[in-house]
């Protein structure tokens, strides 16, 4: 069985090459390791091992989100509601991490 190489030093992966600056979705990551080519085999790899990890978390990512828009770039709530949908975080975890607001 093909044994997947470890994530350590992928270039794109970004939450463990150093790269990403802020935490990202899932939708996030995986459109940016499709836009650079990895397959599908890769990336399904890559956020599965990142989720294990927990280096991957839409609600984390979510809360992250929330309270960044809260405390350092104030937004109101649907404005906060479309850019977590739009970063593909889902309609459910969303709305839990806007009731906490």
């Amino acid at each position: 069985m093909f044994e997947h190489p470890p994530l350590v030093g992928v270039p794109g992966v970004g939450a463990l090459d150093g790269e990403a600056g802020r935490p990202r979705s899932e939708q996030e990551l995986r459109t940016r390791l499709t836009s650079k080519g990895f397959s599908d085999d890769v990336l399904e790899h890559v956020v599965r091992r990142l989720r294990e990890l927990k280096l991957l978390d839409d609600q984390a990512f979510a809360a992250y989100w929330v309270e960044q828009r809260q405390s350092r770039v104030p937004r109101g709530r649907r404005l906060i509601d479309r850019e977590l949908r739009m970063k593909g975080v889902a309609v459910e975890t969303v709305a839990d991490e806007l009731g906490v607001v």
